[in-house]
């Protein structure tokens, strides 16, 4: 398990929290929409995930790394001004009808973090998941890992939803390179998201600088 987070500045826990609760946002509609029997509200997924995915090596723009997505990405970038300043984030994502395959790439302003040490890193990740386990999200599991030479923490949480059997499942791994914390995740319901997918995709990422 993860200790509780050191005394950092609070904006810097809101920050992570906030990160977190945007995640949840994101798997309450995607659920919605599976209890309402719309896999496609907006036309904007793909062909529906079988237990066999497409799997296609993709490679960041910038050449920082590469992972197994089964389709084609789509990219973007935003930002967000925060008490550490501003963090940009780019994004890389594959939706299928049930299933959502991300990574996400937060850059952290380096003076920000210039004397973190790997404890202090995992704890603020202890943060992140934290607002990841908002508004009824149960543990499945949790547990340190190391990405590279990096530490971070890998969680999945579950949730039942008051309508019908669904169940949604959302496996993520969260860790610091450098000035910039990574996210790769699955998202889906948890029927259409075969373990051993899940597994395959979180493994093939590599980082590359």
């Amino acid at each position: 398990m993860i200790e509780e987070p050191m005394k950092r500045p609070v904006g810097t826990i809101i920050v992570f929290a906030v990160m977190g609760l945007v995640i949840v946002g994101g798997l309450v509609i995607l659920g919605y929409y599976f209890l309402q029997g719309r896999k496609d509200p907006l036309g904007i997924f793909g062909k529906s995930g079988t237990d066999e995915f497409a799997w296609k090596e993709y490679t960041a723009p910038d050449r920082t790394f590469s992972i197994l997505f089964p389709g084609e990405a789509e990219e973007w970038v935003d930002s967000t001004e925060t008490e550490l300043g501003y963090i940009y984030v780019k994004e890389y994502m594959v939706q299928l009808d049930s299933v959502r395959f991300e990574v996400s790439r937060h850059f952290f302003p380096i003076m920000a973090m210039i004397d973190w040490n790997d404890d202090e890193l995992l704890q603020m990740l202890g943060s992140w998941r934290d607002g990841i386990f908002e508004d009824g999200w149960e543990s499945i599991y949790e547990d340190t890992i190391k990405v590279a030479k990096y530490p971070g923490i890998e969680i999945k949480v579950k949730k039942d939803f008051p309508e019908g059997d669904s169940l949604l499942v959302f496996t993520a791994r969260g860790f610091f390179a450098g000035s910039s914390m990574y996210d790769v995740k699955v998202v889906g319901v948890d029927k259409e998201v075969p373990e051993y997918s899940v597994n395959k995709y979180l493994n093939s990422f590599r980082l590359k600088e």
